[in-house]
């Protein structure tokens, strides 16, 4: 009979664990935008004002961009940009989980944020939607 309770009881804590993981990663990421927001992803670019004979009066901008399709991409470049940042690019699925523990060591060795494990894929979703704030909420979302 106290052997059931102690199961009972065990599985009850184990859901609630379970269930509080959960909360806390729901919380984490319901704010986050939809995948499908970058099919309409805009990047900013230079704003042209033209005087009415065709004349550049100025120009505004933040960032001075030209997107450009990843056809004008020399080969090169890319594959350069690949090993140097990601090398398991094509291998993992945009998280690469060895590197994230590799760095996890390394960080509470040195007790401070000296390495870290983004993925391009990762990188590219805290340039468009995220900041760059170091914190583990900002890695797990």
């Amino acid at each position: 009979m106290l052997k059931q309770h102690w199961y009972v009881i065990s599985i009850a804590f184990i859901g609630i664990f379970f269930g509080i993981l959960a909360g806390a990663f729901f919380s984490l990421i319901h704010d986050l935008p939809q995948i499908n927001s970058l099919k309409q992803f805009k990047p900013s670019s230079v704003t042209t004002v033209f005087s009415s004979d065709n004349k550049i009066l100025a120009k505004f901008y933040i960032e001075k961009r030209f997107p450009v399709s990843i056809e004008k991409i020399p080969k090169n470049l890319v594959s350069a940009l690949i090993t140097i940042e990601d090398k398991n690019f094509y291998i993992h699925s945009g998280i690469n989980l060895k590197a994230i523990f590799r760095a996890i060591l390394h960080n509470l060795k040195a007790r401070s944020y000296t390495q870290g494990a983004s993925t391009l894929t990762q990188q590219l979703a805290k340039t468009l939607f995220l900041s760059s704030e170091k914190s583990i909420a900002r890695k797990i979302k």
